[in-house]
């Protein structure tokens, strides 16, 4: 069991280097203006902890995977719970990169609706709340990858925002680690730590923008 938690960690490590050295620079003065297209997210929202410990918390049915439980939500609250945490997630996103975005001064995100010159996509690759390898207690996490291509179809600026993050970003979204039980109980706290997770990762991915160097027009 340790040795399938060594290599998911390993694994992870090194999709997050491949990911990195994937990414696209965004070339200042090549947009004023961008629109967020789409936001692709699992309707399901990850929870794990060790093996052993999740099917307790919900008395849901779980699946083994590399030593570690993942619980399908069966009870009908939590599917509700769910469902308003992707709606969340997906609202989320859209407006915390829409403000970053905008205070790096490259570019404009445009309000949902208009079209810019630029269409950006954002992948969630993984969202919800996980344990550390030893411990119980859970965190949020939120694995983005975002694509914005010009009117032809042109990649002009590509990044990811997870697993290796700036320290910058750490201290500024400092996380907390919970009982899972009190979690699936709270969906304030829910909600609060899932944001904390997603502006982790849209931070990581617009600090790869160039600071307030291009002259936007009005």
């Amino acid at each position: 069991m340790k040795t399938n938690r060594l290599l998911a960690q390993a694994s992870a490590l090194l999709f997050a280097v491949i990911s990195t050295s994937c990414a696209t620079s965004y070339k200042p003065g090549t947009v004023q203006t961008a629109s967020i297209e789409t936001v692709k997210a699992s309707p399901k929202m990850y929870f794990s902890t060790p093996a052993g410990s999740w099917a307790a918390v919900l008395g849901a049915a779980t699946g083994g995977m590399g030593g570690i439980v993942v619980a399908v939500l069966a009870d009908q609250a939590m599917k509700d719970r769910n469902e308003a945490m992707h709606q969340h997630l997906v609202a989320e996103i859209h407006r915390v990169l829409a403000e970053d975005v905008n205070k790096r001064g490259q570019f404009r995100v445009l309000s949902q609706g208009q079209a810019g010159e630029a269409s950006i996509t954002i992948k969630v690759e993984l969202w919800g709340f996980r344990s550390g390898f030893t411990s119980k207690r859970v965190e949020s996490i939120c694995y983005l990858r975002l694509f914005m291509k010009d009117r032809r179809g042109k990649t002009i600026w590509s990044a990811v925002g997870h697993v290796r993050l700036r320290p910058e970003v750490l201290a500024a979204f400092p996380l907390k680690a919970h009982d899972p039980k009190a979690v699936a109980a709270d969906p304030d706290l829910m909600r609060r730590e899932l944001t904390l997770a997603i502006q982790r990762a849209v931070r990581e991915i617009t600090l790869s923008l160039p600071q307030g160097t291009a002259s936007l027009s009005p």
